[in-house]
């Protein structure tokens, strides 16, 4: 049996909205305390975000915040504010500031108003960036989820972790980038409600 969440450890944002339940964010949670370093690919307000960096991780968010709910169709502000109220320090893209933040053990937001297919331009120093783990909760048509996947891949630390949100029939772009990367070999380590994540596979 695949592992659920285990009982909760960390904090729960507060006042966030977000389609995503206590269980799956639980698990998430988890995965991102783990690994450290977690891409996002997709946040709207930033429950998911937030609820990864009181894990303890850094988080890298990035979502254009153009397509929110019909009532809060740019949701870039109200992301802030939220990030602000949970008091998680928000760190530039300085090698040096993001090393400081942290090494003191806090979890630490970096956000990006910015579409997915940029993030091969992100840089830490020389290097191009990589992450311990990427979330992906972005465009859900087909092809994108897709096209998601193969950017995580690309930036994936080393036995690092996919996780994938909306897994699902109703979903059915989620739910094809789901079984493709289950038939490239990628395990499914863990699962709560519609989450799944999937470890890259040792060759």
């Amino acid at each position: 049996m695949l592992p659920g969440p285990a009982p909760r450890e960390f904090p729960v944002p507060q006042g966030v909205r977000s389609s995503v339940t206590l269980y799956e964010l639980a698990l998430l949670q988890r995965f991102a305390h783990e690994a450290g370093t977690v891409l996002e690919i997709g946040t709207h307000f930033g429950f998911t975000c937030i609820g990864m960096a009181l894990a303890g991780a850094h988080v890298t968010s990035v979502d254009p915040h153009y397509e929110g709910p019909a009532d809060a169709p740019d949701t870039w502000e109200p992301f802030l504010r939220n990030v602000e109220r949970h008091e998680l320090p928000m760190a530039g893209t300085r090698h040096a500031e993001l090393v400081a933040l942290y090494a003191d053990g806090r979890g630490v937001v970096e956000p990006y108003r910015d579409i997915s297919e940029n993030i091969d331009h992100y840089r830490m120093g020389a290097e191009i960036r990589s992450w311990g783990m990427v979330f992906i909760d972005g465009d859900h048509v087909w092809p994108r989820p897709w096209h998601d996947v193969v950017i995580a891949k690309r930036h994936l630390a080393a036995s690092g972790y996919i996780a994938l949100h909306d897994v699902t029939p109703d979903w059915p772009g989620v739910f094809r980038a789901a079984k493709q990367l289950e038939q490239q070999g990628w395990p499914e380590v863990g699962r709560a409600g519609t989450l799944r994540v999937y470890q890259r596979p040792i060759r």
